[in-house]
């Protein structure tokens, strides 16, 4: 009778710690999300917001396919903290003019592993950057599809803007981001780097505005910075942070009085290693948008 006891109170005790644990789905089987007509929670996600300001918010570790339809949505994409995310973008498009955030954001704490099928199209409200990796945050980029990653563009030495994938706001530093294949074109925000940190046009020279560890090994790459900025590497101010280009074909278009990779305007150069592929750079590039 008392191992009876014994074994139930061990069975109650896994129960618990279970019931504790973030929800992981079975690999293979990814939960299929459709932005243009998502209305309510799901499997390892909920869903908020009205009108043009809605957002699926990932709380559990798992597999996610996104589409969109023809005619896209507004709907954004959040992973919420200590979540590790597999998410392929199945031909997303994202235009989040009339909401309050990245078209795509990922918490500090958090690993998303984001695979391209097909075209997939982030474009965010002034303010914002397309694909938000903050510091302590990270992403991985791969397959086969392309990705336009292009951030609200506001012109504003006041306002805060972000990286086209990185940064966000005043003093945004990047957080982890490797891009291992597929076809990215990110576009950086107001002061803001392409691939990297944010705006830090009134900072402080504290080092904020960050490229954050910006690793490519393959793929095909065109980041083109915005006002100030580095393409990759840091915001206006901003220093580069640590970049490895290993492979791949790289297209780096800095910003006015900026580098193509490395820091932003006043923003130290960083930790630059070239290993291989094929790079070209410009700085001080005319930002045509």
């Amino acid at each position: 009778m008392k191992i009876k006891w014994r074994v139930l109170g061990v069975l109650i005790t896994l129960a618990l710690l279970l019931a504790q644990a973030p929800v992981a789905f079975a690999a293979g089987e990814p939960v299929v999300v459709d932005l243009a007509t998502v209305t309510g929670d799901g499997a390892g996600y909920t869903y908020s917001g009205s009108g043009a300001d809605t957002v699926v918010t990932i709380t559990s570790n798992g597999s996610f396919r996104f589409t969109s339809g023809p005619d896209g949505s507004s709907t954004r994409i959040h992973v919420e903290t200590g979540i590790t995310a597999d998410i392929v973008l199945d031909n997303v498009t994202i235009s989040a003019g009339g909401g309050s955030g990245a078209p795509i954001s990922v918490s500090p704490g958090s690993t998303v592993h984001l695979t391209l099928s097909g075209v997939s199209t982030l474009s965010s409200a002034n303010g914002y950057a397309a694909i938000h990796v903050p510091q302590g945050a990270a992403i991985v980029i791969d397959g086969n599809g392309t990705l336009y990653a292009r951030a609200g563009t506001n012109n504003s030495t006041t306002n805060s803007s972000g990286a086209g994938i990185g940064g966000m706001g005043l003093n945004g530093h990047a957080g982890s981001i490797t891009i291992n294949s597929g076809i990215v074109y990110a576009y950086g925000g107001a002061y803001s780097a392409g691939i990297g940190g944010g705006n830090n046009y009134n900072g402080n020279g504290d080092g904020s505005g960050n490229g954050g560890s910006i690793t490519i090994n393959g793929g095909i790459v065109y980041a083109y910075g915005n006002n100030h900025s580095a393409a990759i590497g840091g915001g206006c101010r901003g220093n580069g942070g640590d970049i490895a280009i290993n492979g791949g074909s790289v297209s780096a278009k800095g910003g006015t009085i900026s580098a193509a990779i490395g820091g932003g305007f006043t923003g130290g150069a960083g930790n630059i290693h070239i290993t291989g592929g094929l790079v070209t750079v410009e700085g001080d590039y005319t930002v045509l948008n």
